[in-house]
């Protein structure tokens, strides 16, 4: 069974209706080539960079690492590597153990944008090692990703 639509106004209406798809489609890249431009004109105060977040946790076996431990920890480990500057978060980290299951912990999160270069990862292989061995823990998870920064 087929219908037909007699009725000029909605065949009219359909019509325009797909021409005016293919106009915007159509017209799509010029309405963005603007903001393209708006961009591409503010490219010289932006650069590509690593953001690392190392993620520490504070608890080991004699207790949790206490303020002031982590204050000296971050003034003298990770502050002379990256002195340029850095982000610090407190953060809840929570995991799963595989004898104990879901393990909670107060942590903190270390935010680091740098060029990246094999230095600046050693500095931040270096830090962490650091702290897994000063602290007893297990890992430090770093994350990276790479990001256009603008100033």
């Amino acid at each position: 069974m087929s219908f037909t639509i007699h009725t000029p106004w909605v065949r009219q209406a359909g019509v325009a209706l797909v021409l005016g798809l293919f106009v915007v489609t159509g017209a799509l890249p010029l309405l963005t080539a603007p903001v393209a431009g708006a961009l591409a004109r503010r490219a010289p105060d932006c650069a590509e960079r690593v953001q690392a977040r190392l993620f520490f946790g504070l608890r080991e076996s004699a207790g949790l690492v206490s303020e002031a431990d982590w204050q000296s920890f971050l003034h003298t480990v990770v502050t002379p590597r990256f002195p340029d500057g850095l982000t610090v978060l407190e953060a809840s980290g929570q995991w799963r153990d595989a004898v104990t299951g879901t393990r909670q912990e107060p942590s903190r999160l270390v935010e680091i944008v740098y060029d990246d270069s094999p230095d600046a990862r050693h500095r931040i292989a270096t830090i962490v090692e650091i702290y897994k061995r000063h602290h007893r823990q297990q890992s430090v998870m770093v994350a990276r990703s790479r990001l256009e920064v603008c100033f």
